[in-house]
């Protein structure tokens, strides 16, 4: 096999992209997303500390999440109460996206 017919060889398969191309579409969609929502891609409840115990932060409303409606909010709790309830409010607002923050 001659040079030139081991490169026309090749030339058929395709090339993996650089780690430089596939960086640069991270960067992209991670730019992008940022500019559409102001914030890195994260859970709409947080688990924080508080004051007093821990919370469940509601990243919509902006506030501690409500665990019932016109009910007491998600704060002055164990780690474990808020994680939780973070993991009830995460899996009912799948289901219902219309909820606000409530049980």
């Amino acid at each position: 096999m001659s040079k030139v017919d081991r490169h026309d060889s090749h030339s058929s398969m395709p090339r993996a992209p650089s780690f430089e191309l596939i960086d640069a579409l991270v960067f992209r969609r991670w730019w992008m997303q940022m500019e559409f929502t102001g914030r890195p891609m994260r859970g709409r409840f947080l688990v924080r500390q508080g004051g007093n115990g821990w919370m469940v932060y509601d990243s919509e409303l902006k506030g501690p999440a409500q665990i019932e409606k016109n009910g007491a909010f998600a704060e002055k709790l164990t780690k474990e109460q808020a994680e939780t309830l973070a993991k009830l409010f995460t899996t009912r607002d799948k289901k219902d996206p219309s909820s606000r923050g409530e049980c």
